[in-house]
C-alpha cells in the first residue's frame, strides 16, 4: 500500500530538521517516501538512500525512480527488512523510515539471542519485530521513524520494549494521525525513536493529535495541510530545543500511565474536559444468547468467551469454533479491529481491545462490545479508562450480582468517562 502523499511530507519535514546523509528505508515498497525525504534535503549535502524490499517488482520498480529521480548514491535490496545490515564501518548518520501499518496483525518467533525477551514470551508483533531490528542496528544520534498502528502503542505483548525504550529516554514522539489511506479508515501513528549516547533519568516525549487538523479529499480518507505540517516542525524545533511546548509529557508520567503511547491518553489528561455518557460515545452490545440445549455445529469461526480474554489479550485457540453466524450475527457480534470487549458476566472483570485483522469470531452472552465512535473519542482512550484502575473503579459501583458479577447494557451507556 502506497504512503499518502502528506504523510510522506510529514516525515520528510521532520527527518529534515536534523539532516542526516543517509536514508535507510525498510519494507520500502516503490521508494517514494525516502524520495520525498531526499527531495526536501535538497542539494544541501550528498545524500545516499538504501532500501529494502522483499517484491521483485518492486524492487526494480523503486531503482528505475530513483534513478530517473537524480539519486545519484542508492542501492535497494531484494530481502527481507528484518535481515537487514548496513556497512559496519560506516559512519554516516542515518535516518531509518519505515511505513509498518498492516503488519501488526502477524507474529514472529522471539530471537532466542535477546537478553531482553529471551525466556519471558516467545512472539512478537511484526511491526515491533521490525522496530526492535532497526533499533539494535542503530548508532548513537540518529533517529527513526515507523508508520505504526495504534495497537502497536499500547499493546501487553510488546510492554517489555515499550518500557525498556521510555525508561531509558529514546522515544521521542509519537503523533496521532487521522484516516490517510484511501484502502482503509484506520487511524495510524507515526513513531519517532532516537538512539541517545547516554540515557537520563528523566526525559520528555512529543504526543501530538492531527486528527483536527486534516484536509478532506473526497473519498473517505483526509490528507495533511501544508499548514499543520509546518506548524509541527516548529513544535519539534522548540521541544528539541527545550522549551515548553503543548504535549510534552514527561517519561515519569508516561511510566505511571502504564508505558502506553497512545497520544489521546496524555493529551485528553491535560486539557480540560467534561465527562461524558459512555452511550454519547459508543454502542454497546452484548453478545448472542444460545439456548442451553442449543447445539453448535462445529465450523471455521470463533465463539469467544470469558475464558478466552487472558492477560488483555484474545486466545483464540481456546475459543468454541462454529460456522459463519446469520446476517444478524455479522452485524451485531462480529468483532472488529478496535473493538473494546468486556466482561458482561463472571467472576472477574476484564477489558481487551480487538487488534488488526481479527478472524471472524463472534462474542457470546457472557461479553459485551463497546465499538466506540471514531468521530466522537479514540478507541484507545475508552480502553485505557476501562483498564486503569479508576476504570475498573467505576465498573464495579455498576455490577449488580456477588460471585457472578454482571455489567447491563444500560448501566454501562450511563457510565461517565
Amino acid at each position: 500500500m502506497v504512503t499518502p502523499p502528506s504523510l510522506r511530507r510529514l516525515i520528510a519535514s521532520l527527518a529534515a530538521l536534523l539532516p542526516p546523509t543517509s536514508i535507510c528505508e525498510l519494507c520500502s515498497g516503490t521508494a517514494l517516501l525516502g524520495l520525498d525525504l531526499w527531495q526536501t534535503l535538497g542539494n544541501r549535502i550528498c545524500v545516499s538512500y538504501h532500501g529494502i524490499e522483499m517484491d521483485n517488482y518492486l524492487c526494480a520498480l523503486s531503482k528505475i525512480l530513483l534513478f530517473l529521480s537524480g539519486v545519484d548514491h542508492f542501492s535497494v535490496e531484494n530481502k527481507d527488512a528484518l535481515s537487514f545490515s548496513l556497512n559496519e564501518h560506516s559512519s554516516c548518520p542515518t535516518v531509518y523510515i519505515a511505513d509498518l501499518p498492516m503488519v501488526g496483525s502477524c507474529t514472529l518467533p522471539v530471537d532466542k539471542n535477546d537478553p531482553l525477551l529471551s525466556g519471558k514470551q516467545t512472539s512478537l508483533y511484526s511491526d515491533w519485530a521490525f522496530i526492535r531490528t532497526v533499533w539494535k542496528r542503530m548508532r548513537p544520534g540518529e533517529r527513526a521513524f515507523f508508520v505504526v498502528t495504534n495497537g502497536a502503542l499500547v499493546r501487553r505483548n510488546e510492554f517489555l520494549l515499550r518500557q525498556e525504550l521510555i525508561l531509558h529516554g529514546q522515544v521521542e514522539a509519537v503523533i496521532a494521525l487521522p484516516p490517510l489511506y484511501p484502502g482503509h479508515l484506520l487511524p495510524m501513528n507515526v513513531l519517532i525513536l532516537k538512539k541517545e549516547r547516554e540515557t537520563t533519568a528523566s526525559s520528555r516525549i512529543l504526543f501530538a493529535d492531527l486528527h483536527h487538523s486534516p484536509d478532506r479529499t473526497g473519498d473517505r480518507s483526509a490528507g495533511l495541510n501544508q499548514d499543520c505540517i509546518e506548524n509541527l516542525c516548529k513544535t519539534f524545533r522548540a521541544f528539541r530545543q527545550g522549551e515548553p511546548v503543548s504535549g510534552a509529557i514527561q517519561s515519569e508520567a508516561v511510566e505511571a500511565a502504564g508505558f502506553s503511547l497512545s497520544p489521546p491518553l496524555y493529551l485528553a489528561a491535560s486539557s480540560e474536559q467534561q465527562s461524558v455518557r459512555l452511550g454519547d460515545l459508543a454502542s454497546v452490545t452484548r453478545g448472542v444468547q444460545l439456548a442451553k440445549n442449543q447445539p453448535i455445529t462445529p465450523g471455521p469461526c470463533y465463539l469467544l468467551n470469558v475464558r478466552d480474554i487472558q492477560d488483555g489479550q484474545i486466545h483464540y485457540e481456546t475459543a468454541d469454533r462454529i460456522g459463519h453466524g446469520t446476517a444478524t450475527w455479522e452485524q451485531k457480534y462480529r468483532i472488529r479491529e478496535d473493538d473494546i470487549i468486556l466482561t458482561s458476566k463472571g467472576a472477574s472483570l476484564k477489558v481487551v481491545i480487538v487488534p488488526p485483522s481479527p478472524p471472524v469470531a463472534y462474542i457470546s452472552g457472557n461479553l459485551t462490545i463497546i465499538r466506540v465512535d471514531p468521530r466522537r473519542c479514540h478507541p484507545y482512550v475508552i480502553y485505557e479508562y476501562l483498564a486503569s484502575a479508576a476504570g475498573q473503579s467505576a465498573l464495579s459501583l455498576i455490577q449488580t450480582g456477588t460471585t457472578i458479577r454482571v455489567l447491563g447494557v444500560e448501566a454501562l451507556k450511563k457510565l461517565t468517562v
